[in-house]
């Protein structure tokens, strides 16, 4: 067996669209669309990245549930190309469930484990009764 073979998208047929670099940005072309979706669709919902999102998650249910109305921010930490701002923007466009020109949007794009799906269900059913929740993205950088 080949290392290309234990892979769910085989390497030498996959074109780094993104360019290995997650930027947060607004999508203003039709080029930023493909790179979104290539980038959700590569996203792994796995270990650190699982943990991370299904804590934010979690967070914000709880705060609605006791009826608070401030809710927390969060801060995200890690070395220089640990995946920060990816974990962040993949966070953003599944909260949202970003919708693409094509119909297509962030989450049918995405299979997600279980349980995140069932966190985002629950938050799209508080978003249609307490209106929809904002979802900030704000970066620091320090070199």
């Amino acid at each position: 067996m080949k290392n290309k073979e234990l892979f769910t998208l085989n390497p030498e047929q996959v074109n780094l669209k993104n360019e290995g670099v997650a930027k947060i940005r607004a999508i203003n072309e039709k080029e930023d669309f493909s790179i979104v979706e290539y980038e959700l669709k590569t996203f792994v919902c796995e270990g650190e990245y699982h943990d991370g999102l299904r804590k934010m998650l979690q967070t914000y249910l709880t705060y609605l549930q006791d009826g608070k109305t401030d809710l927390p921010a969060f801060w995200v930490s890690g070395f220089y190309g640990s995946g920060k701002s990816h974990l962040v923007k993949m966070a953003s466009y599944l909260w949202n469930d970003f919708e693409f020109p094509n119909g297509k949007t962030a989450r049918s794009i995405k299979p997600l484990p279980q349980d995140i799906q069932d966190l985002f269900v629950e938050i799209d059913r508080k978003q249609k009764i307490q209106g929809k929740l904002a979802v900030d993205i704000l970066l620091f950088s320090f070199y």
